[in-house]
């Protein structure tokens, strides 16, 4: 006789959310948090999926919306696009959705330099309700 599990639609799934380790090979990392939490109620657990030139990547870690959430990859020398998506916990419910639309970033263009890891950040302001793209560059050795 077979038993079937089926994973809970409440709790994602582990394997998404292994935080990438920073590497040399790296030389894209994604980084999102909210800057301005108005109160501990409001600090709810979250994460990203990641999506670049239209394929799925991967996950950011799990944390609060206070705390960084990290993404990197090895990507080849390019223009890339990145599309995130925010899912937020729902602490009362104990379930994941995706967001507000209003609260999704837009879609974001940048390039993978030569010996450069490029850094898009994500800063959410005003609890959420302000939201932008920050991309800077670091040096690969």
């Amino acid at each position: 006789m077979s038993v079937f599990l089926f994973a809970c639609a409440s709790v994602p799934p582990q394997k998404d959310f292994e935080e990438k380790k920073n590497t040399d090979s790296s030389n894209f990392k994604f980084v999102s948090y909210d800057n301005e939490i108005v109160s501990a109620e409001t600090d709810t657990q979250n994460y990203y999926k990641i999506f670049i030139d239209k394929k799925y990547s991967g996950s950011t870690n799990v944390a609060l919306r206070s705390q960084k959430k990290k993404f990197e990859a090895k990507l080849i020398e390019d223009r890339h696009l990145l599309r995130v998506e925010r899912y937020i916990y729902h602490e009362s419910l104990k379930t994941w959705s995706m967001d507000e639309a209003l609260r999704q970033p837009d879609y974001l263009y940048f390039d993978i330099q030569k010996k450069r890891r490029t850094v898009v950040t994500l800063e959410y302001s005003k609890d959420g309700a302000a939201k932008k793209f920050v991309v800077t560059y670091e040096p690969i050795e």
